[in-house]
């Protein structure tokens, strides 16, 4: 089955079926070849209605929850996207059918060169990659429209919350605690600076680097 095929089909079986409805985002789904990002793979196993893990404690996420968090976030054509833990490029990838201008922060050295030649590959010429800490954002080109995290969270650094603009949406699943199941969540700060939350929907997705719960203290 060729690639084409294989996005149609996680369109119409996934995305779609999950109440996902705008055009823009199931058109990026369908344009964006999900494989690439999991060289190791095959097209068959990119495209299962799961999170494929890439290595580092990265993941390509489940095409259903990643839809419907990017779905939840509004994106305008004229936001600036903040893509955190981008791994291969995949995420960066899809906002940049739908935003203006990605940025795509990520830690890992050999991941961040594996998604610059992924968005070469594919003419992503509105996505820049940066290397840095995940948790600290990239404040030299802040503030934000839109943050995206790519794992679960214990919690959101107070870096992020201070780099989305008035108006900023933020959206990742917040799991408190291992145990916990998992929210997706989307933030939102208003004009006053004030940040409110709002739970969507269960997800259960790893964490990343700095984003886990601190270890607890055992007797």
């Amino acid at each position: 089955m060729d690639s084409y095929k294989y996005r149609e089909m996680m369109v119409l079986g996934q995305i779609e079926t999950a109440g996902v409805t705008s055009q823009s985002i199931l058109n990026s789904f369908r344009e964006v070849p999900r494989e690439i990002f999991a060289p190791h793979m095959s097209p068959a196993v990119t495209y299962r209605d799961e999170d494929c893990s890439i290595g580092s404690n990265r993941i390509l996420m489940e095409p259903a929850v990643q839809a419907r968090l990017i779905q939840a976030l509004e994106v305008k054509p004229s936001d600036v996207v903040l893509d955190v833990g981008g791994a291969t490029g995949y995420s960066s990838a899809l906002f940049s059918k739908i935003a203006t201008t990605v940025v795509m922060i990520e830690d890992d050295k050999e991941m961040q060169a594996q998604a610059e030649k992924n968005l070469l590959q594919l003419d992503a010429s509105n996505v820049v990659v940066f290397s840095g800490l995940l948790t600290k954002g990239c404040p030299l080109h802040a503030p934000f429209d839109v943050i995206f995290i790519n794992g679960a969270c214990a919690h959101i650094p107070e870096a992020l919350i201070e780099q989305l603009s008035s108006g900023g949406r933020l959206a990742c699943v917040l799991q408190e605690r291992r145990e916990n199941m998992g929210k997706a969540t989307l933030f939102s700060k208003n004009d006053d600076g004030i940040v409110s939350m709002k739970s969507l929907f269960d997800a259960n997705i790893p964490y990343m680097d700095g984003f886990a719960p601190e270890p607890g203290f055992v007797l």
